[in-house]
């Protein structure tokens, strides 16, 4: 008997490790499948039918699955229409034309224009861009319903406190009324993401504009809202702005370029 119980249990301890290790690989599969669905630079999507990609400082909406994949290669659209300024920050926006449905344009145009932008988000934490002002919303809950209807029911407004001048717009939740300082304060203290390209990250941070080159150091200054390493040029921002530029003491070259980035 003893010896049956060893193998039943045997038995059972390696179909528990089996479906354990399925389970495992599964959930790798998921976030591969996450990822090659959500490359960097994308950061919207809605059905396959509707892709906002940030990449060079500019928006790119393309409305075909096909051009999608295209882009993802570093392939631009063969025809685009272009709105000089229409971006959430002021980036030029340029919109995918499809010769065989005339319509695709004036689609993805009127859902850009409704939809609220992604600019930033965190753990509980996710801000947008809509209708020239900053949505500051503290749930996933939340978060779905303003991307679905654009609006916040109760909110507390900070008129031109954004970092650009923008009005700031935060989400009050009447079951949890402390949130709204919660999210006052992470804005406040949080860098605000302007451009996020590959390598050539900016940032505005406590009036600044700070230039980073690399994954690595734009987690570390999202964190701390600190470079340990930088050069400085004075009132040499698009609005006067101090502009920081990081120094790589590894990659000494990293500072050319990023302003040679920066001056375009």
């Amino acid at each position: 008997m003893r010896i049956c119980f060893v193998a039943v249990f045997a038995a059972l301890l390696l179909a528990t490790g089996c479906a354990a290790t399925h389970d495992q690989s599964k959930v790798a599969q998921d976030q591969v499948m996450t990822e090659q669905v959500m490359p960097k630079g994308l950061v919207d999507m809605v059905d396959n039918q509707y892709f906002v990609w940030e990449k060079a400082g500019r928006i790119y909406v393309l409305g075909q699955e096909q051009t999608n994949r295209s882009f993802a290669e570093h392939v631009h659209p063969a025809l685009t229409k272009t709105l000089l300024g229409a971006g959430p920050r002021g980036e030029t926006v340029i919109f995918e034309v499809a010769k065989k449905d005339p319509a695709l344009t004036e689609r993805i145009m009127q859902t850009f224009m409704a939809r609220p932008y992604p600019l930033d988000q965190a753990d509980n934490y996710f801000v947008f861009g809509h209708n020239g002002r900053i949505y500051v919303v503290g749930s996933e809950a939340s978060r779905a319903k303003f991307i679905a209807h654009g609006h916040i029911p109760y909110a507390r407004t900070q008129i031109g406190a954004g970092p650009n001048g923008e009005t700031l717009v935060f989400e009050i939740d009447k079951k949890h009324p402390e949130q709204t300082d919660r999210l006052e304060q992470a804005f406040a203290a949080r860098p605000f993401p302007l451009r996020q390209d590959q390598d050539y990250y900016v940032y505005k941070h406590n009036g600044r504009i700070y230039i980073l080159g690399s994954e690595a150091s734009r987690a570390k200054f999202v964190a701390h809202g600190h470079i340990p390493y930088a050069r400085t040029l004075i009132g040499a921002g698009p609005n006067g702005e101090t502009v920081i530029f990081e120094i790589d003491k590894k990659h000494p070259e990293q500072t050319a370029r990023l302003e040679q980035t920066f001056r375009g």
